[in-house]
């Protein structure tokens, strides 16, 4: 007996849907769906069509803050940090997203501390220092870290736009280093190390308002010329450096202090009482501050005679460095300068007023350091 084929459905349209099911993947044969089930099978399993694929979600990217504000955050990234703290935590910013290099590397680059001759290698190799401008430029040769031909590298480098400059103990330092016109933007300058003069002239291009004279000796050359250059500008005026002059240089030298006519605080130590008073007459009338390492209370009458305080109408402060009260108030003359000063309302203090005097005073002491000089 020959098999009979299953009947096709009468209707060609239940067969079209059969198929179509059978495309849609619901693994129901076309045929099926006409065929009588079979007494007590189960139903034939129907199978749900797979969900559609998700739609990819589009990335929203971050908001890039306005350069401003990215600045200044930098800015802030390392404020009362060390040098090396500060220089880890903008070298890791540079490094977390392309739109931050830009504004930490300008702020790494503002404010450049060498402690090293790779330090200064580094700098002067890096292309950053080209793209951005160095505002402060701290050199500390300590024990000969940094050499003279670096530093003045480094100098020839700066950017016009350079505010600050500091070098410590550098050996052998040309004058002619700071006669580049690259550094007339320069307001601040610090210096403890030893700067040698030869027949060049000496033509500076920057005027200070606040100067810093460490160290036993810089030719009278190099000093007339830095107060020269700032006669109406220099606000702020501390030395350190006066006992190895001779008593005509020290005189001239004093003959150009009287020439900075805007002077408002003027710090001295390293002199003795004789050079102090023959100072004082020099010292211009603009004054309102003196900081003085005066160290003789048996000459106070020497003092109060050349220190004559209808001299400063401005004089607000007179601090001394050594002296303590009871030694001022003890003596005669001391009490007179005291009764004066509380009459003219101007405030007498002792000891050190603020840090960096303090650390200048210490710098200027210390013997292990003066063959940089």
């Amino acid at each position: 007996m020959t098999a009979q084929p299953h009947p096709l459905p009468a209707n060609p349209m239940i067969a079209l849907a059969a198929a179509e099911q059978l495309k849609n993947g619901n693994g129901v044969h076309p045929l099926s769906a006409s065929l009588p089930a079979k007494p007590g099978s189960a139903p034939p399993e129907r199978r749900d069509p797979p969900a559609p694929a998700p739609e990819p979600t589009a990335t929203v990217p971050m908001p890039e803050l306005p350069a401003e504000v990215m600045q200044r955050i930098f800015r802030n990234l390392g404020h009362g940090l060390s040098a090396s703290t500060r220089y880890t935590n903008l070298l890791s910013a540079c490094l977390v997203k392309k739109s931050w290099l830009a504004p930490a590397q300008e702020i790494l680059c503002r404010d450049v501390v060498i402690e090293s001759q790779t330090t200064a290698t580094k700098w002067l190799e890096s292309p950053a220092s080209e793209r951005h401008v160095a505002v402060s430029i701290e050199i500390d040769g300590r024990y000969g870290q940094v050499d003279a031909f670096a530093t003045e590298s480094v100098l020839y480098r700066a950017k016009l736009g350079i505010k600050r400059l500091r070098i410590d103990f550098v050996r052998g330092l040309s004058s002619r280093a700071f006669c580049l016109p690259n550094l007339a933007s320069i307001t601040d300058l610090t210096l403890h190390c030893k700067v040698l003069c030869d027949a060049t002239p000496i033509f500076i291009h920057f005027h200070l308002s606040r100067l810093v004279l460490g160290g036993s000796y810089f030719p009278l050359a190099f000093s007339k010329a830095l107060l020269a250059a700032s006669v109406e500008s220099l606000n702020e005026l501390t030395m350190t450096m006066q006992q190895a002059h001779s008593p005509t240089l020290r005189e001239d030298l004093n003959r150009e202090i009287g020439t900075l006519v805007n002077l408002r605080v003027f710090s001295d130590w390293c002199r003795t009482s004789q050079e102090f008073i023959d100072l004082c007459p020099f010292l211009p009338a603009s004054l309102e501050t003196v900081n003085t390492c005066w160290p003789d209370r048996h000459r106070l009458t020497s003092f109060v005679r050349a220190f004559d305080l209808a001299s400063f109408p401005r004089l607000t402060d007179l601090r001394w460095t050594y002296l303590t009260p009871e030694e001022v108030a003890g003596t005669a003359d001391g009490a007179k300068l005291l009764s004066m000063c509380a009459q003219r309302e101007i405030n007498v203090a002792y000891g050190f007023e603020k840090d960096y005097l303090r650390e200048e005073h210490l710098l200027s002491r210390t013997e292990a350091l003066r063959i940089y000089y």
